[in-house]
């Protein structure tokens, strides 16, 4: 791995700039960084792109950072193992996204109630790190305990939270502590939105499960999965998530979308104001109705994954054109 490295600074040095390998080294990391950007079911046009494609942003890195800020020169000189490189190339990565990215709804939801805290005197601090975790679980499971207001459709950034929610919800946010880290609370937003926010860009149709205990981030959200819809087959498969979507409820599908994305059932409960006792039967109901759809199509395992995550699929590109 050393000679890697040894190998990039020798490229380095002879054309005074990185060339081949850096942009292979690059390519490398950002395919990784795309990859959970896909998993994480987050659209391209978030950063201003028209879809996730690691070489336009292998370019951005270059043209921006790496030779637009010189940051090349800065890997060369502080990097002392192609481990240390590629940290510091990823948060390039990261860096050209931020400076990319568009507002959104977190963003929203955030400079909306960031005005009520700090009429309440809320001033952003610091947090002992072992505070951290509980602290932003809390905010979390209150945030998702917010009563939301319905979507509207294709606007793009259709209110979240009616006013006097976020009046409420910064009354006790302050009450969690007074000078709670901006970062984290943001974070929170982030967290929460996640778990939800697919249900606010589709109307009658709305989200997708994990029933049958399916791997739901190893396979359903991967880059694999993604090619696969667009596949030989995949028309058909598309055709059948479709149906099965138009056949649920929009609560069943809420739950089922959120299960696939790993919330609980007190999570769960909190956004549908249901008990978490109720939220159980509810989310055992809507497994059970996509166990029975799948069990009338005499699907094996393997085809349940596939069909399952054309679903997700459907929905995940139906957010990306309500955010494009």
């Amino acid at each position: 791995m050393q000679d890697l490295w040894l190998e990039l600074k020798a490229e380095y040095e002879l054309h005074g700039g990185p060339g081949k390998l850096w942009l292979a080294e690059i390519g490398k990391i950002a395919k990784q960084v795309v990859s959970k950007k896909i998993r994480d079911r987050l659209p391209p046009s978030v950063f201003g792109f028209t879809s996730w494609d690691k070489d336009d942003l292998v370019q951005l890195v270059l043209t921006d950072r790496l030779l637009g800020r010189n940051q090349a020169q800065y890997v060369f000189d502080t990097a002392d193992s192609i481990d240390d490189a590629r940290k510091i190339l990823r948060n390039e990565i990261n860096f050209v996204l931020a400076d990319h990215r568009v507002p959104n709804q977190v963003d929203n939801v955030w400079n909306n109630l960031e005005q009520e805290l700090v009429q309440l005197g809320w001033k952003s601090g610091n947090l002992d790190s072992e505070e951290v975790p509980e602290i932003e679980d809390q905010i979390v499971r209150l945030i998702l305990s917010q009563k939301r207001l319905r979507n509207r459709g294709s606007q793009r950034f259709s209110p979240l939270f009616a006013s006097a929610i976020l009046e409420q919800l910064a009354i006790q946010i302050v009450e969690i502590g007074p000078n709670l880290p901006s970062s984290l609370l943001i974070k929170g937003i982030r967290t929460a939105l996640t778990i939800i926010s697919p249900s606010l860009s589709i109307e009658d149709v709305n989200s997708v499960d994990d029933s049958l205990e399916l791997s739901q981030h190893a396979y359903v959200n991967s880059e694999e999965s993604l090619r696969m819809e667009r596949s030989q087959y995949g028309i058909r498969r598309y055709e059948l998530a479709q149906d099965i979507c138009e056949k649920l409820s929009s609560e069943t599908l809420e739950i089922i979308f959120q299960r696939a994305q790993g919330a609980t059932q007190s999570e769960i409960g909190a956004v549908l104001g249901l008990t978490r006792q109720t939220a159980r039967y509810r989310i055992e109901e809507a497994q059970q109705q996509l166990s029975d759809e799948f069990k009338l199509l005499e699907l094996d395992i393997e085809e349940c994954r596939e069909l399952l995550s054309a679903m997700l699929d459907i929905l995940g590109t139906r957010l990306s054109e309500v955010n494009a």
